[in-house]
């Protein structure tokens, strides 16, 4: 917010927010905001909703398609056992 020159209390009178700990609140992580206010956000701040709602990327990597299907096969017999 601060790169965009835009302030928690700014923010607060454009989404008419009746107090402005609402911003505060999404900014230290006690609350998110909706997917409505996360459009305006990203409009007003110029950034991407991802950029907004995305905090780290996870890479993983795919097993084989056989290893999934030995995998599958596996978690079939388990829970057939378990029944």
């Amino acid at each position: 917010m601060k790169q965009r020159g835009v302030s928690p209390r700014q923010l607060q009178l454009l989404m008419d927010f009746p107090y402005v700990q609402t911003v505060y609140n999404w900014l230290a992580g006690k609350n998110v905001p909706s997917i409505d206010n996360l459009v305006v956000l990203s409009q007003v701040l110029d950034v991407s909703m991802d950029s907004l709602i995305v905090t780290r990327n996870v890479e993983i990597e795919l097993a084989p398609p056989a290893a999934r299907e030995l995998t599958s096969c596996v978690l079939k017999e388990a829970i057939s056992a378990a029944s």
